[in-house]
């Protein structure tokens, strides 16, 4: 039984190898984090799950780059330079509503998650977070499928 799998080639083009599980094609995730160290650790995670990043450190270069490019998930801190991941997730429910927002907080409190969900958040995770409870998120969000029943949780789980 051959098993394939589509990777990009550096041109942009679809690529079929076999042996490994096929991966549909799918759209970039953009990082919005002014925390350089974080904002790596998520592009190599993400990069090992084999999906395409780019990353921002504040909301007008976040809102510049979701005007030039598509992008399936926006992961965003909850504080920004000169402003906060409410406000680009209100930007991304007006603008770009098909894009999936996640909050990304260290705040564990049901209320500022209850607001992200307000404002279009797709889910709400409190860190720190395991990468692989960021994936188990970001994963149904690229394929278009409902948040997880577990990532309503993330948000509510310790001390807040």
């Amino acid at each position: 039984m051959c098993i394939e799998w589509r990777k990009r080639d550096g041109a942009g083009q679809s690529v079929r190898q076999e042996g490994q599980a096929y991966m549909a094609p799918q759209t970039p995730v953009l990082i919005v984090d002014g925390n350089l160290q974080m904002t790596a650790l998520l592009q190599r995670y993400l990069a090992r799950q084999q999906v395409d990043t780019q990353a921002v450190s504040s909301l007008a270069e976040a809102q510049a780059v979701l005007a030039q490019q598509a992008f399936g998930v926006v992961l965003t801190d909850d504080f920004m330079p000169s402003s906060d991941g409410l406000a680009l997730l209100r930007y991304i429910r007006q603008t770009v509503p098909s894009t999936r927002g996640i909050l990304m907080t260290f705040f564990r409190a049901p209320a500022l998650c209850q607001q992200a969900r307000a404002e279009g958040a797709y889910a709400c995770l409190a860190k720190p977070f395991r990468l692989q409870d960021l994936w188990d998120i970001v994963q149904p969000a690229l394929q278009g499928l409902p948040a997880p029943e577990a990532s309503r949780q993330y948000d509510l789980s310790g001390p807040g």
